[in-house]
């Protein structure tokens, strides 16, 4: 296990160094008009994918963990993978033809001006390709085996999105593009190999396989199949919202700022954002193996030694947190000047009062994936649906730039204490799971 940690943190790192170069490459080649595109481009993939992904970037690692525990009664872990891949590629072709044929009014809604019709299509393609490798990446997840997840996180997220600024002429519309397609060939090579390796072979219903012959195929039923597509969208559609909610609420200050002041000013608040994601990603490595690890624990009856690591790492993450904060703050019209240059020092304002809200986003994204995998209700949502809405509220009783990014600080600090309660009662209490299972 100490072994996934680290290659998960490499990983991680070198992801989140390869985010910042990108920004950095963004402002040098697209100028202060492409950098607010490329920021809200961004921006407006990280709010639809979700939705496309129907809740299975937590379903696939919690249900093939939890097969792979199973001594009695065990299942096939690949077939979860066959059940997401096949719901997932009905969703991304009809959402994805609609949001072309509707390309003018996705343009308004996002960038607040339906001339950026021509980047609905480079969305759509780098969407597709995002939910294909969330889908190869996360069943590699639920199998802990962090190598080839790790792999395939580096080349797609790491090395591709800064190595696309080396084409001519480069711009938003051709870069998107470009990822988009890059990333569907990765993911679907990789999501390819699974199928091959495991050779599944899918049976009518009520078929079996005959005694005495050997078979280098595992084969799955399309009662199997139906049943884990039930179980995966039980757990995952629910999530869904809570998903939506939370990309909704880091994304909505930049749209707001976009329909009132402009893309140029939102492309400064999306970047003030993205820095504040940056530092929860920091710590997703702690999130990304909790889930798999307290799945598979749940379904071994032992949450003692969670519940020990959990606060071992709440001490850690906080206490670093604090110091990135602090540097963060102190530090911001420097490295604003350095990193994007003088005419955008103006993002050193909007990214301090963002990362007042970086403390308790840190205790969300440590402890929502623990809360995935104790709860089978959608506590997540719950608590980001509560702290949207608190953000909205606030947001709209003034127009003030300044109070729309405290409102959204205020709905961070409402999120990251509702999700550390959660946790805390179903350790100290014990839940009750589907299974009737008390932990």
């Amino acid at each position: 296990m100490k072994k996934n940690y680290i290659l998960t943190f490499i990983a991680e790192f070198a992801v989140l160094l390869s985010q910042i170069l990108v920004f950095k490459l963004s402002a040098v080649f697209l100028g202060k008009q492409g950098f607010g595109e490329y920021a809200l481009t961004r921006r407006s993939i990280s709010l639809i994918v979700p939705i496309l992904l129907l809740g299975l970037g937590v379903g696939i690692p919690r249900y093939v963990a939890i097969a792979r525990a199973r001594t009695i009664n065990p299942e096939n872990p690949e077939s979860y993978l066959i059940s997401a891949f096949s719901m997932v590629t009905i969703t991304v072709f009809i959402f994805l033809l609609a949001m072309n044929l509707l390309s003018k009014e996705v343009a308004y809604l996002f960038f607040g001006n339906q001339g950026y019709q021509y980047l609905i299509w480079p969305i759509a393609s780098a969407i597709a390709g995002l939910c294909f490798h969330s889908l190869a990446y996360n069943y590699y997840r639920g199998c802990l085996k962090m190598l080839p997840a790790n792999l395939l996180q580096l080349v797609n997220i790491g090395l591709v999105p800064p190595l696309v600024f080396v084409l001519p002429n480069i711009s938003v519309s051709n870069l998107f593009s470009t990822l988009g397609l890059v990333w569907v060939t990765t993911s679907g090579m990789v999501i390819l190999y699974v199928f091959r390796k495991n050779r599944p072979m899918v049976t009518p219903m009520g078929s079996r396989e005959k005694r005495g012959t050997p078979s280098r195929r595992r084969n799955y039923s399309l009662s199997e199949l139906k049943d884990n597509s039930k179980q995966l969208l039980g757990y995952g559609a629910v999530r869904v919202p809570g998903e939506l909610g939370l990309m909704g609420f880091l994304s909505l200050p930049a749209f707001f700022t976009a329909h009132i002041f402009g893309v140029e000013k939102a492309g400064l608040v999306a970047f003030a954002i993205t820095v504040l994601s940056l530092i929860g990603s920091i710590f997703n490595p702690l999130g990304l193996l909790l889930l798999p690890v307290a799945s598979n624990q749940m379904a071994k009856r032992d949450l003692s030694l969670l519940k020990l690591n959990l606060k071992k790492l709440l001490k850690i993450s906080l206490g670093l947190t604090f110091l990135i904060v602090l540097f963060l703050e102190v530090f911001a019209p420097a490295i604003i000047k350095i990193y994007l240059g003088k005419e955008f020092l103006e993002a050193a304002k909007i990214m301090r009062l963002v990362l007042i809200g970086a403390v308790p986003y840190v205790v969300y994204v440590i402890f929502r994936n623990a809360s995935d995998a104790l709860y089978v209700k959608p506590m997540n949502m719950k608590n980001v649906m509560i702290a949207l809405s608190f953000f909205v509220v606030m947001a709209l009783i003034s127009s003030s730039f300044a109070y729309l990014v405290t409102a959204l600080c205020g709905g961070l600090f409402i999120l990251g204490v509702f999700t550390w309660y959660d946790v805390r009662r179903a350790l100290n209490k014990g839940i009750k799971l589907e299974s009737g299972i008390k932990i």
